[in-house]
């Protein structure tokens, strides 16, 4: 599929809605400035969560920090997980 485009007077590109309807909601697009060609879409690696590209020590870092940062939270008293109570 080959269409043409304009730029508006303020910048933006209207996409007609067959090319629209080609892609999914939130795809996402390096854009690419070439003097000879113009301007070059081309699609963005997919963004992967921390938790699969973090290494064991990254990961334990990253929950140490998120327990340190939960200091002043409500607590559960101590005589609720003294081994006695736990059962109740």
């Amino acid at each position: 599929m080959s269409l043409i485009v304009e730029i508006n007077e303020d910048g933006t590109v209207k996409l007609p809605d067959e090319v629209l309807a080609a892609i999914y909601p939130k795809k996402r697009f390096v854009v690419q400035v070439n003097p000879d060609q113009g301007i070059i879409l081309a699609p963005a690696d997919p963004v992967r969560p921390f938790w699969q590209t973090a290494t064991p020590q990254e990961r334990a870092d990253r929950l140490l920090q998120w327990a340190a940062s939960h200091q002043n939270g409500v607590n559960l008293p101590d005589k609720a997980t003294h081994r006695d109570t736990i059962y109740d």
